[in-house]
């Protein structure tokens, strides 16, 4: 039994139009292997949904190979049996090579703030740095106030006594004065009164 339908191989219904016709001796439910002729390596395998009337119909559950064929024979296929137990675990294989680097990602959104870390040790105090160039004059300030009188000191020891100064000159002699009126004599009694006066002259 063969087909010439060009399908494309994978899972799912598949529909196949039979040469001649011909079904042979399949029947619906058998589980049919669709090989194809040309790469035998290449099939599809299910369970035959319907055969009659010069058409197969196949739900295909197993496939190898890839791509559109057009020359296709048929086989009976085993059926699948059930899943056998879990083998035991091979050792594990050799480390493979480290592969390349990965491009860089994308950088992260930026995290919260940690704490403050302890403040370090103080360093050593750096060398002393060249005198900077004298920076421009500045405005003159404002008079201060003034100060608080200081309190007046204590009184010096009295000085030595100077030398005697050069005697002065003698001053001009003055006017004679003018000759001063002859006085009167006067004559006395015994009782001393005045009883005649004599005028010299």
């Amino acid at each position: 039994m063969t087909s010439t339908s060009t399908i494309t191989i994978g899972t799912g219904i598949k529909t196949f139009t039979l040469a001649s016709g011909y079904a042979g001796a399949y029947i619906t439910g058998d589980r049919v292997r669709a090989i194809h002729s040309d790469t035998p390596t290449y099939y599809m395998e299910g369970y035959a949904n319907y055969v009659g009337g010069g058409t197969l119909i196949i739900t295909v559950d197993v496939i190898n190979g890839s791509g559109s064929h057009n020359n296709w024979a048929f086989s009976i296929a085993g059926i699948v049996g059930a899943t056998g137990a879990t083998g035991a675990t091979g050792a594990a294989g050799a480390t493979g090579a480290t592969g390349a680097a990965g491009a860089t990602g994308a950088t992260g959104a930026k995290g919260d703030q940690g704490i403050q870390g302890i403040q370090g040790i103080k360093g050593d105090t750096g060398a002393t740095g060249a005198t900077g160039a004298t920076g421009a004059k500045g405005d003159q300030g404002d008079q201060g106030i003034q100060g608080i009188q200081g309190i007046q000191g204590v009184k010096g020891d009295t000085g030595n006594t100077g030398a005697t100064g050069a005697a002065g000159t003698n001053g001009t002699n003055g006017t004679n004065g003018t000759n001063g009126t002859n006085g009167t004599n006067a004559v006395y009694d015994t009782d001393q009164a005045v009883i005649s006066m004599q005028v010299f002259g």
